[in-house]
C-alpha cells in the first residue's frame, strides 16, 4: 500500500464515515479552483521566488515571485498550461502540479529593507515541497481523486502505485499462449498513466475470460 503523507487531524466526516474512496479520474472545476487558489497564494507569499524571483532594487536579493516569468516557463514545458482562464484537462493539471513541486520552496521573511519597504526572503526547498505535497494530496483524498503526488514530484495513479510492484512480479503461464498474451495485454494497459488506455484493460480482461471459457473440458470455470 502506498504510504501517504498527511495531516494528523481529520475532518469530522472522515472520522464518522471514513474517507471517500479515491476512484475519480477527472479533476472537476471545484477542485481546479482549489488548486489554482492554493498555487496563487503560495506565489503571493514568495514560495516560487527562488527560481522565479523579483529582486530587490538594491541587488539580487529575492523579494517576491515573478508570476509572469513562472507562467511563461511553465507553458514552454507544458503546452496548454495556465493558472488563468478555464481549467485545463486533467493530465495537464497533473503536469502543472509536478512543475510547481519542482520550483516550490518555503519562503520566510528575512531582513527588512526600509527603503524598498519589503523583506528579503529565505528559502527551504524540502519544507516547501513537503507542505505542497501534503496540501495537494489532501485535496485529492477529500475529493476522492485517484492520484498521489509522490516525494519525487511525479503524480501516480493510486491503483497503479499500489499494485505496480506486485504486478511487475507476475508471470502469466497458463499453458495457453493466447491467454497469456491477453492477460499480459491487460496488465500493460492497466499500468498505463492514461485513463483511456487503462479503460481498454477491461476489454483485454474480458477477452481473456472469453478465451478461458474455450479451454478445458467445457465445464464452468
Amino acid at each position: 500500500m502506498v504510504e501517504q503523507a498527511g495531516t494528523k487531524w481529520q475532518y469530522y466526516s472522515d472520522e464518522t464515515f471514513g474517507e471517500k474512496p479515491q476512484v475519480k479520474e477527472e479533476i472537476d472545476e471545484a477542485v481546479w479552483n482549489a488548486i489554482r487558489s492554493y498555487v496563487k497564494t503560495l506565489a503571493s507569499r514568495g514560495w516560487f521566488a527562488l527560481d522565479y524571483p523579483e529582486h530587490c532594487i538594491d541587488g539580487p536579493m529575492e523579494v517576491d515571485t515573478d508570476w509572469d516569468a513562472m507562467q511563461k516557463d511553465m507553458v514552454g514545458e507544458i503546452p496548454g498550461a495556465s493558472f488563468d482562464g478555464d481549467a485545463p484537462d486533467t493530465i495537464t493539471i497533473l503536469d502543472m502540479l509536478t512543475f510547481c513541486f519542482e520550483h516550490v520552496a518555503r519562503a520566510t521573511k528575512g531582513w527588512y529593507h526600509d527603503y524598498g519597504r519589503h523583506h528579503h526572503l529565505d528559502f527551504d526547498v524540502v519544507e516547501g515541497r513537503d507542505e505542497f505535497r501534503d496540501k495537494i494530496n489532501r485535496i485529492f483524498r477529500r475529493n476522492g481523486l485517484a492520484f498521489l503526488l509522490s516525494e519525487t514530484g511525479s503524480v501516480h495513479h493510486l491503483t497503479v502505485a499500489d499494485l505496480r510492484q506486485d504486478l511487475a512480479l507476475v508471470y502469466f503461464e497458463t499453458g495457453d499462449q493466447r491467454l497469456n498474451e491477453l492477460l499480459e495485454k491487460a496488465r500493460t494497459k492497466f499500468l498505463d498513466s492514461r485513463p483511456e488506455v487503462r479503460l481498454e484493460a477491461l476489454e483485454a480482461v474480458w477477452d481473456a475470460w472469453e478465451r478461458l471459457k474455450t479451454l478445458g473440458d467445457g465445464t464452468d470455470k
